[in-house]
């Protein structure tokens, strides 16, 4: 374990949910994503952490979500982009192959941002991790409750605002509801296109 990781250990806590990365997935991704990321992949696999408020995904199942939200969407700088980490309200963190940095879309709000910075590959990911904090995943402070009320979420599920925001839906703990990730995505994203906001240098 690398010091950057075991920060994000020590504020999210060990996996409560793994599922081992093949081999055939590290060699899929070999030349596409930080060989740091690989690594992390290798040692802990895709998992979910802090009771699900933060999951460690495999790209593989969240490329309908690129080609929605990232390839249809001329704001975006083009860029071969992989969905690596999401949280419980459906906010995703991509990387990019060519820009090498992480582009992040909350799906809830309809808004992206970037994380910028001058370090390489493996850095960028090492203190992608370590600067990473429960409030980041939990802006509004709404997952306890959400989770004291629906329960824990498994791999393929998230927590969102029913009715959508984009169609009037409240921001609150009491319009929340579990829904199955990927399909939940899909929906929202044909409801408004994304607007972006202030990027995150490091």
């Amino acid at each position: 374990m690398d010091d950057f990781f075991k920060i994000f250990l020590t504020k999210f806590g060990p996996p409560f949910h793994r599922d081992e990365a093949p081999a055939s997935s590290i060699a899929r991704y070999r030349e596409k994503l930080p060989n740091q990321l690989l690594v992390y992949w290798e040692e802990y696999g895709w998992g979910g952490y802090a009771d699900g408020l933060f999951w460690i995904v495999n790209p593989q199942d969240y490329e309908p979500i690129v080609k929605e939200w990232v390839d249809q969407n001329p704001a975006i700088a083009k860029d071969t982009y992989h969905v690596i980490a999401r949280n419980a309200f459906g906010g995703l963190h991509l990387w990019g192959e060519r820009t090498e940095r992480i582009l992040t879309i909350d799906a809830c709000w309809a808004l992206f941002s970037y994380m910028t910075s001058g370090l390489s590959k493996d850095m960028c990911i090492r203190s992608f991790f370590a600067i990473l904090d429960v409030d980041h995943c939990d802006p509004q402070e709404l997952f306890q409750c959400a989770m004291d009320r629906l329960g824990r979420l498994r791999n393929d599920e998230m927590y969102a605002f029913v009715p959508a925001l984009a169609l009037g839906g409240v921001a609150q703990a009491k319009s929340l509801d579990k829904v199955t990730t990927v399909e939940h995505l899909l929906f929202l994203s044909q409801l408004e296109p994304l607007r972006q906001i202030a990027s995150m240098d490091v």
